[in-house]
């Protein structure tokens, strides 16, 4: 895999697919190896769900502090869990995000099940799920070169550009701090800020308000750098929700 080159000045296509918004950065060189018992990184794999027989490629955010983010971000499906470090493993209740434009089997937007599976830290994450009618199987694979980007001590100064639903489009600026600012075409107002969960780690928390009509959805979740699979493709990944408003894609740097 190509080293990731942060430019100072990239500008992104947003590609997310969004149920209700968002975009970040870091830089530095590749990390020590991963701790024996920290699972935080960047993953990528599949989820195959029994009841329809799909198989969908999907990638994972998790951080030092249990938060796990599995989406695919093609279409903006996201599922979210917590990580037992004590014992390696998954064994709790999910909160999932169907697509933007669409529902679960059992007509929900947003899901509440149970996730159980296993970590290996620094090399798989797998598992079963149920949810909103839907079961499965995940199985993911720790990304070693895109996890151990070392985050930088100052982000670089990016703008972010994209439609987040049909006709509706975003404009999101991050300064060196890590703040976010922005605004979009349906005159919605967007503040934010980004900030380094572990020296090692190239997963960033991220927090997001989106503000329309006099109302605000504060969003928070995880933000990391690294490539599009199988692709030389520089890209953001972004996974963000409030309870019953998620985001969930890539942001392509170009």
């Amino acid at each position: 895999m190509a080293t990731l080159i942060r430019s100072p000045w990239a500008v992104l296509t947003l590609l997310v697919a969004s149920a209700s918004l968002c975009a970040c950065g870091g830089d530095g060189g590749v990390a020590a190896a991963p701790s024996s018992t920290n699972p935080a990184g960047f993953y990528t794999g599949t989820l195959l769900s029994s009841t329809s027989g799909k198989a969908s490629a999907m990638v994972a955010l998790a951080s030092d502090t249990g938060e796990l983010r599995i989406m695919d971000p093609a279409i903006g499906l996201q599922f979210v869990a917590s990580m037992q470090f004590a014992d390696d493993s998954l064994d709790h209740p999910l909160t999932a995000f169907a697509a933007p434009g669409t529902t679960f089997p059992d007509g929900s937007q947003v899901c509440h099940g149970t996730v159980s599976g296993v970590i290996e830290p620094g090399a798989t994450i797998t598992g079963s799920y149920s949810c909103g009618g839907d079961h499965g199987t995940f199985s993911l694979l720790y990304d070693v070169e895109d996890s151990l980007q070392e985050p930088g001590r100052r982000f670089p100064e990016i703008g972010a550009l994209g439609t987040l639903r049909p006709g509706e489009v975003l404009f999101i600026s991050v300064g060196s701090d890590g703040s976010i600012t922005g605004s979009d075409s349906a005159g919605c107002s967007y503040a934010g800020q980004l900030q380094v969960v572990d020296p090692l780690i190239d997963i960033y928390r991220m927090a997001l308000d989106q503000t329309c009509g006099g109302q605000t959805l504060a969003l928070m979740g995880l933000a990391t750098f690294g490539f599009v699979p199988d692709t030389a493709t520089q890209a953001i990944y972004v996974g963000l929700s409030d309870g019953t408003h998620s985001i969930a894609g890539t942001l392509l740097i170009q």
